[in-house]
C-alpha cells in the first residue's frame, strides 16, 4: 500500500484565535499548536456492485416495456443461476419514450419506443465479477456498470491509518514544543474527516472498446485528521 503525508502547522496566540472554536481557556504564556495530516492507501477489492441496463424497443411504449421486462426476467434468472455470490436489488423501469438517435437524441420523427430497466448487482466474491458480466451480456442485458469496487477490509485499514496519523501529529507536537522552550499541557480537540466515503478519489483505466475510462480494480482509503494542543512554557 501506498501512503503520503501532508502536514500543516500553526502556532497561535490566544489573543488570535477565534473564541468558539476554544475548548480550553489559554493565558498567559501559553498557545496552541494546530496540525494537520492526510494519509491515504489503496487495497485490493473483493466485492464489487454494478448496475445492469435492460432495453426493450417497440412500436409503441407499452409493447417496449413488455419487452423489456421479458428480456428483465431472462437475465435475472440467469444472473441467479450464479449462485449466492451474486445479489440482485429489485429492477426499476426508468425510462419510456422515442428511441433516441445514434447522436442520443430523439429522431424526428420516431418510428420506435424504447423501455429501459436498470437493477443493481452486488458480486460478493470479486473473483465472479467476469462472469456476471458476461452473463448479463449473453442474457440480452443492454450495458452493464459502472463497477464500483469494495474492500471488507476497508474500515479496518482507515482505524489504522487513522491511528498511524494520531500517533504522528502527538510525536509532531511533541516536537514542535520542546523546541518552542515549552511541553504539551493537554489535547484541545480533533477532527477527523474520510474523504474516499464522500468523494472517492478512483483511479481510471482505459476502456479500448469505446475509447473511454473505467474505474482501476482497487478501493482507495484515505483519513484527514486536524489536532490541536495546548502549549505551556
Amino acid at each position: 500500500m501506498r501512503r503520503g503525508t501532508a502536514l500543516a502547522i500553526a502556532v497561535l496566540l490566544p489573543a488570535l484565535l477565534p473564541a468558539q472554536v476554544l475548548t480550553t481557556p489559554v493565558s498567559g504564556r501559553d498557545s496552541v499548536i494546530t496540525l494537520s495530516a492526510s494519509r491515504s492507501s489503496r487495497v485490493a477489492p473483493d466485492r464489487a456492485s454494478l448496475f445492469v441496463t435492460i432495453e426493450g424497443v417497440a412500436e409503441t411504449t407499452a409493447d417496449a416495456l413488455t419487452r423489456a421486462e421479458s428480456k428483465r426476467d431472462a437475465v435475472i434468472k440467469a444472473l441467479q443461476a450464479l449462485g449466492t455470490a451474486v445479489e440482485l436489488t429489485p429492477a426499476v423501469p426508468y425510462s419510456v419514450g422515442p428511441t433516441p438517435s445514434q447522436r442520443g437524441f430523439p429522431s424526428a420523427p420516431s418510428n420506435s419506443m424504447t423501455a429501459k430497466i436498470a437493477f443493481r448487482v452486488n458480486v460478493k466474491q470479486i473473483d465472479r465479477l467476469a462472469r456476471v458480466l458476461a452473463t448479463a451480456t449473453d442474457a440480452g442485458a443492454a450495458s452493464t456498470g459502472p463497477v464500483m469496487y469494495e474492500s471488507t477490509l476497508a474500515d479496518s485499514l482507515r482505524r489504522i491509518e487513522t491511528d498511524a496519523a494520531i500517533a504522528g501529529l502527538k510525536r509532531d507536537a511533541e516536537a514542535i514544543a520542546k523546541s518552542l522552550g515549552g511541553r504539551i499541557a493537554s489535547l484541545m480537540d480533533i477532527s477527523a474527516t474520510n474523504p474516499d466515503r464522500i468523494f472517492p478519489q478512483m483511479s481510471m483505466l482505459p476502456n479500448e472498446s469505446f475509447g473511454q475510462q473505467t474505474m482501476a480494480p482497487e478501493v482507495p482509503i484515505s483519513v484527514n485528521l486536524t489536532m490541536r494542543f495546548k502549549l505551556t512554557r
